[in-house]
């Protein structure tokens, strides 16, 4: 039995006559003819004439245009895009007196109050506007409305409204005589017109045979309420509840309704995806067919298809974001992306590392070109350099419709859009090409546009575009707005969200309308009132739409808000959900076994080092098997990396190893102590100054678009300065001399072998060696972590264990010399107080108290164990300290610790944090 969405009993005999029926939608038309369609036996049978109004008004002066009549000959009627166009021209040409954030939001919301001033205010708006008063919001309305009214007068270009106005105007001699005009006309489902419309079909009824029709029947459904904890608890259940109906009752008209504001959230689309198919297509046009909808929320840029196509447009620029050109070399819609995928990601591996948040085109292209290196990737190369030639071809303005040619051999250059299109791509690169054309179309508009102009047009038209949704009959289930569902019927509906927040909807009055004039012509949303009344008609409509069940729910806490029943169910009565029904899960779908049989295995299985296995990795790798095994074989076994994230300017690890070198020919001049306070101011200052220009060209070979003169100059004086405060430290320090700096030391323990560079090692006044590391971030470990059975940051420990073994003399400190902006200091551990007077003996210390030979035995003892836990392959995922140990691991979607988290402890971080 086919579904039925609309009873058109009532409409059969104008239908029968050929009339022209108009509706106020589309969702409305396909209820009609879908209707029709299935009162047919016979296979063929004539379309009945059934339009959305303003797609019938169009076609109807497009008619009169092309028959030269007046008025109609005079202007071209604009389409959305063209309309948007023009208001985004008007904004942006008033912007030296009136500066706005963002022209194009503001372009679109004055777009909307000139519809609603003439839609619900017809005739003389603007004088009434005018007549106003001084607020300044309304004043920049009116100056703008003139602008672009001399703007369209000049380009002979009109939009809806006021075409429809004009017709008014013409009184019936716009209208009369017409050719093309049916000679009847039925006005269907128009509950609540503008007064602008109301005019209309006034008009229409003076010069030929319109009436108006509903097709509202009213039932009285059975009514029940249910309340959730969260949403996702609500959206749960609200799709198991479709889901079943949907196979128990298929030729039922299932409807999930809600307030506009729940609809636009990605989660309720996503929610129904998963909870409605059983092999959810996550792609960009999932759900077309699991639901019927007026509309995608979600725009064609917003998907991978489009948002490439933008990317690779704006490559025309010099200078490009570190992340747009990471997604570019992910993309599947680019030429070779197969062949070349492994050195696309060693490409971006290399950027994440190294590069900064903008790149040079010409340092991309550079290393995508080099054939020894791991990111050669040659045709991506070569399509890079083809593009530079076609640039240099480019004119310096055009008209849109040049631009749109231009764009596509620019696209086509880098294989956009692919070979291998799915089903639901080959739909969107339809949608793209629609794009296109209407913004070829829009030359009229828009005159000529330099190169960036043009692709910030192009882009905004992407940006309100919206995936196009395809009415399916045979679907039972419709996703709604309240507005939308109105005029349609239904066997079931589920009224989702009702809260007292979201229903009735709160208002949004117009900035740019006086509100007394809102309030005035009861533009929907101008006051609570008017908002509170519209929602009465609305929920009165839709309630006695449904034939059989109506279901309406809401939740009652969001993190610290509570929300109560909109008080328009609030009297309906409450039926409370099982635990299986409130979260949507069907009880057929779970095992027959009680949670008590449950069964938690630990998986212990160690996967041994080979002997042709070569592990990357120095200090890191004792370290981070200490923290959690699992990062341990992850990073150094698999060589699994977390990609970086691209930081601006320099980035800390940058400004660090600059700092680093600076460090290192510092004490290549200064070997101790004394040599320190021989030194006079000024040869103090010559040192430090000639430490801070190599850091600087440390950073110009690395970062050579970034370092202009005047950044060059600043971090120059940053580096100097924290120079100068860390040798007045040292200066400080007790008797020493400096052994060795970046001492590179080998330690073997079975078939690991690490690689270590101590930065600096010491030698104190009792010949003891002191072992330095300089930590120039802010965030660095406590040294008292030392002292845990399984320290996170075990560098120091193992330098210790590596450095007793090659050295002959004793190691009585390990010390981490801080230098950065915040903080100028030692920490560490020391045997003696021969060090800086900050350093207390480990022995003085009271939550110590441990002898230093003590502490040295069990340093060596952790490495080793470490050592050999890491050789014979041990990977729990066991983080030391719980959540604090994960916080910066980034390898949390592998280890899936988010299957342990209820059973592990947020255990508090064992960090030092500089103030």
């Amino acid at each position: 039995m086919p579904i039925s969405r609309i009873n058109i009993s009532a409409l059969l005999p104008a239908l029968a006559s050929n009339a022209t029926i108009l509706v106020p939608n589309h969702r409305i038309r396909d209820a009609i003819v879908t209707d029709y369609a299935n009162s047919h036996h016979d296979s063929v049978f004539k379309s009945p004439r059934v339009f959305a109004i303003d797609v019938w008004i169009r076609n109807l002066w497009d008619l009169g245009a092309h028959s030269g009549l007046k008025p109609f000959a005079d202007w071209q009627l604009l389409n959305s895009v063209q309309e948007h166009f023009i208001w985004t021209a008007v904004i942006e040409e008033s912007l030296s007196e009136l500066p706005l954030l963002n022209p194009e939001d503001t372009a679109s919301a004055v777009n909307q109050s000139y519809r609603d001033l003439k839609q619900w205010l017809p005739g003389n708006s603007l004088e009434r506007l005018q007549q106003a008063g001084a607020n300044p919001d309304v004043g920049a309305f009116v100056q703008w409305i003139k602008s672009y009214q001399r703007r369209s007068a000049k380009l002979q270009v009109i939009n809806l409204v006021d075409a429809i106005e004009i017709m008014l105007v013409e009184k019936s001699a716009a209208l009369h005589g017409l050719p093309f005009l049916p000679a009847e006309i039925c006005l269907v489902n128009f509950h609540e017109p503008p007064p602008l419309y109301r005019n209309l079909f006034t008009q229409l009824a003076a010069v030929t045979a319109a009436t108006e029709l509903s097709l509202h029947e009213a039932t009285t459904p059975a009514r029940m309420r249910h309340v959730f904890s969260d949403q996702a608890a609500e959206l749960a259940a609200c799709a198991r509840w479709a889901k079943t109906l949907k196979s128990t009752t298929p030729d039922a008209h299932i409807g999930i309704v809600c307030s506009a504001d729940i609809l636009a959230q990605p989660v309720l689309r996503q929610q129904l995806i998963t909870s409605l198919s059983d092999a959810p297509d996550l792609g960009s046009n999932a759900g077309s067919t699991l639901f019927n909808s007026s509309g995608s929320r979600q725009h064609i840029l917003e998907t991978g298809l489009v948002h490439d196509a933008l990317l690779l447009l704006n490559l025309v620029n010099p200078h490009q974001s570190s992340n747009d050109l990471s997604r570019l070399l992910q993309s599947p819609y680019l030429l070779a992306a197969a062949a070349e995928k492994e050195a696309r990601l060693q490409m971006e591996v290399q950027m994440r590392g190294y590069f900064a948040a903008t790149t040079s085109m010409t340092d991309f292209s550079w290393h995508l070109q080099q054939t020894e290196r791991p990111t050669h990737a040659p045709l991506l190369a070569a399509a890079l350099l083809n593009s530079r030639t076609r640039l240099r071809q480019f004119p310096g303005s055009a008209l849109a419709q040049e631009w749109a040619i231009h764009f596509s051999g620019w696209l086509t250059d880098f294989g956009w859009p692919g070979t291998q299109l799915s089903p639901a791509d080959l739909k969107l690169y339809e949608q793209w090409q629609e794009a296109l054309r209407a913004f070829a179309g829009a030359s009229v508009v828009l005159g000529k546009l330099n190169l960036g102009s043009a692709i910030a047009r192009l882009k905004t038209l992407c940006t309100q575009q919206a995936l196009a949704t395809a009415f399916h009959a045979n679907n039972p289930l419709s996703i709604y707005s309240v507005v939308e569902a109105i005029g349609l019927q239904f066997d079931h509906v589920w009224l989702l969200g009702f809260s007292d927040r979201t229903w009735p909807p709160a208002a949004h009055p117009s900035p740019f309308i006086p509100y007394a004039l809102q309030l005035e012509a009861q533009i929907p949303g101008c006051h609570s009132d008017v908002q509170l009344q519209r929602a009465s008609r609305q929920f009165a409509l839709l309630g006695t739409s449904v034939t059989q069940q109506l279901i309406a729910s809401h939740y009652h806490a969001d993190g610290e808000l509570e929300y109560s029943p909109s008080s328009f169910i609030s009297s309906w009565p409450e039926q409370a959900l099982t635990a299986l029904q409130a979260t949507g899960v069907s009880p057929q779908s779970l095992p027959a076994v009680t949670a008590d049989a449950l069964e938690t295995v630990a998986d212990l299985a160690a996967f041994p080092m080979q002997d042709s296995e070569t592990v990357r990795g120095g200090q890191s790798i004792i370290s981070n098997q200490s923290s959690c095994p699992f990062r341990a074989f992850a990073k150094h076994r698999l060589q699994v990396e977390p990609l970086a994230r691209f930081e601006a300017g320099l980035s800390m690890r940058d400004r660090g190893s600059a700092l680093h070198a600076a460090l290192q020919l510092l004490f290549s001049h200064i070997d101790g102590l004394a040599a320190l306070q021989a030194l006079t101011a000024d040869s103090r200052s010559e040192l430090v100054a000639q430490a801070a220009a190599h850091a600087i060209n440390f950073l110009d070979r690395h970062h050579r678009d970034l370092m202009t003169p005047r950044f060059r100059e600043l971090e120059q004086q940053r580096i100097t300065a924290l120079l100068q405060r860390f040798l007045e430290l040292e200066s400080g320090r007790h008797s020493f001399q400096v052994l060795a700096r970046e001492a590179a030391l080998s330690w073997q323990h079975e078939k690991l072998q690490l690689r270590l560079q101590i930065d600096r090692i010491d030698v104190l006044a009792d010949n003891s060696l002191a072992l330095i590391d300089y930590k120039t971030g802010k965030r660095a470990v406590n040294s008292k972590s030392w002292l845990e059975a399984r320290p996170e940051d075990m560098q120091l420990p193992l330098y210790y264990t590596v450095a007793a073994d090659s050295q002959q003399q004793p190691i009585a400190a390990l010390v981490i010399a801080h230098v950065n902006v915040e903080k100028i200091a030692y920490s560490g551990l020391v045997a003696a107080a021969n060090v800086h007077a900050n350093l207390k003996p480990v022995t003085a210390i009271p939550s110590i108290a441990t002898e230093w030979s003590t502490l040295a035995e069990g340093w060596q003892h952790m490495v080793r164990l470490r050592a050999e836990e890491f050789v014979d392959g041990l990977a729990q995922v066991a983080p030391v300290h719980g959540r604090s140990t994960c916080e910066y691991c980034g390898l949390q979607a592998l280890c899936r610790i988010q299957e342990l988290d209820s059973t592990m402890p947020d255990d508090d971080s064992e960090t030092e944090t500089e103030a």
